[in-house]
């Protein structure tokens, strides 16, 4: 579906496509992302070593780099 804009949204998943972020949101998606990290890390710190931690962490910001982090829907 298009919007007068021309951008697109996948009314599945609500993403947005074809739209640049203003800094504002890539500074509070990165923010999310970091907050998300940490999530992980707890949940995982007596799970994983430490060369396994990292590698977890360079996996997720790798996968993660193309995306807009918003929140949780609510």
């Amino acid at each position: 579906m298009y919007s007068a804009e021309g951008n697109a949204v996948d009314y599945n998943t609500g993403a947005k496509r074809g739209i640049i972020p203003t800094q504002e949101e890539i500074e509070r998606s990165d923010s999310l992302r970091e907050e998300a990290w940490e999530g992980i890390k707890e949940l995982l710190k007596k799970e994983l070593s430490e060369e396994a931690m990292t590698e977890l962490k360079i996996a997720f910001y790798t996968a993660s780099q193309d995306y807009l982090f918003v929140g949780k829907k609510k």
